[in-house]
Formats: structure tokens, C-alpha cells, sequence
């Protein structure tokens, strides 16, 4: 069996989405005033507002954080944690275990009513061959089509994309090491494989980002983290780069969320 272990880390200096952004946008920094900052994945309806969805280990410091707590744009420390930086509150996140398996790492925070949005679109400053445009809808990852390219936005690579050919879907036993909180075991979890190692897909400070289609602008992932895995190939042990996301889709079963 390969082996899998993958980092997931909040943000590093030197990045694409790092200002303080207004209307809100995906792919820009956000975080908690206790941790690193990490990627707007998408805005979503829920029950009792409308929610911004990110990483747990962003937004609710891996369960340490509490329902209420402000959350900021940009996440500190790209920029201090001031009344003007504050966009709304922790309002729900699935608890991280070290023990038995983990198939989300995703928390939210409702929007505050003043705050502004530009819903789900692709920001023309990322460059992406779909900048301007908005995501579409949420789709299996099992339902991929292979002969199109998968990219994400994040707050310190921007855009990056990968051929559909290197995802994987239904990957178990993952380890990924949260710092600060030590490892945890994930369970389907979608896998992609970078086309070259010096040219990330995802760095620190990603984590959040949505990994959508190119063309079609469906959602299928929610990038957690990166690292490396190993497989033994006709007697040879080859390492590769990958990132590692979570379904989407049970981002949204979960929390009972809608996209905008």
C-alpha cells in the first residue's frame, strides 16, 4: 500500500489574496484571531445567514475556537485583527478526532448583514481562465471528467490547476499532521497528484480553497492540506506531491448548507 502523509497549515508571507477585500471574494485570506490565516472556499445559504465556508483547523482552531467567536478578512496576521477587519461569526464546525476517522475538516462563519459579497465568482485578479465568472454547482468527485483541468484559488498560491487525470477519489487512511494538534486520520478523501513537484498545487495558507472544474465551474473538493506519498512501482519506491481535499458535497450534507 502507498504511504500518504500530508501537513496541513495555515498561511506563510509572500501571497495572492492576502489584502483586505470588500466585497468579500473567494479565495481571499480569512481566519480566527487565535490562528493562521487560511482561503474563503465559497459562500453558502444557510439557516440563519449567509455562511463563508473554510477549514476547521482555520476557523475553529481545530475545536478550540467556540460558536460566536469573531472571524476576520483578511485572517490574521496579514493584517491586524481590528473592528474593520471583522466579517462575521464562528457559527458551526464538525469536531477534528484523534481518535477513528476523520471526512471533513470544515467549519463556517455567518456573515455579519452589513458585510458584502460577490457571491461565487472567480476573481478576474487570479488569472484563471474562468476569472469574472461564477461557480455553477457542486458535483461528485467520482463524477470528474478526465479530459478537463481541475484548479483551485487560495489565498497564498492564487490559481493553480492540475489535468483531471491526476485526481483520485475515495482515498482512506490518510495522515495528515496539524500543528499543534499532532495527526489525524482522514477517510475519502479526494487526492491530487502534482504534475511537477517545484510547481505546488497548494501551499500553507490554502487550506479552505475550492477545487473546481475549469469549464463547467462545478465544485467537487475543499482543500485541507499537502505533502508526499510513496507507492512502490515495479520494484521501485517513487514519491510524488499531492494535496488532499474533502468532498465537498459532504461539506454540505453536514451543515445542510446551499450554494449561492
Amino acid at each position: 500500500m502507498p504511504s500518504q502523509k500530508a501537513v496541513a497549515e495555515t498561511g506563510s508571507r509572500g501571497s495572492f489574496g492576502t489584502k483586505h477585500l470588500r466585497p468579500l471574494s473567494i479565495g481571499y485570506s480569512i481566519g480566527h484571531l487565535d490562528g493562521g490565516p487560511g482561503t474563503i472556499g465559497l459562500f453558502a445559504s444557510a439557516a440563519n445567514g449567509v455562511a463563508a465556508v473554510s477549514c476547521n483547523h482555520v476557523l475553529a482552531l481545530v475545536n478550540e475556537a467556540n460558536a460566536g467567536q469573531w472571524i476576520y478578512q483578511p485572517g490574521p496576521p496579514d493584517l491586524a485583527a481590528d473592528t474593520q477587519n471583522r466579517i462575521g461569526r464562528l457559527a458551526n464546525f464538525r469536531a477534528l478526532t484523534r481518535i477513528g476517522s476523520n471526512y471533513i475538516d470544515a467549519a463556517y462563519c455567518i456573515l455579519e448583514d452589513e458585510v458584502d459579497i460577490n457571491e461565487n465568482v472567480i476573481s478576474p485578479e487570479s488569472g484563471a481562465p474562468d476569472a469574472g465568472q461564477a461557480f455553477e454547482s457542486i458535483v461528485d468527485p467520482f463524477d470528474l471528467k478526465l479530459d478537463q483541468r481541475i484548479a483551485k484559488i487560495g489565498r497564498t498560491t492564487g490559481y493553480t490547476s492540475e489535468p483531471a487525470e491526476n485526481v483520485s477519489v475515495g482515498i482512506n487512511d490518510v495522515t495528515i499532521e496539524i500543528p499543534g494538534a499532532g495527526n489525524h486520520r482522514f477517510d475519502n478523501m479526494i487526492e491530487i497528484e502534482w504534475s511537477d513537484g517545484r510547481r505546488p498545487f497548494a501551499k500553507p495558507g490554502d487550506s479552505g480553497s475550492a477545487i473546481y472544474q475549469e469549464g463547467d465551474r462545478t465544485i467537487f473538493g475543499l482543500h485541507v492540506a499537502s505533502g508526499e506519498i510513496t507507492r512502490k512501482i515495479g520494484g521501485t519506491r517513487k514519491t510524488a506531491k499531492v494535496s488532499y481535499a474533502c468532498p465537498i458535497s459532504q461539506v454540505m450534507d453536514v451543515y445542510h448548507l446551499a450554494l449561492l
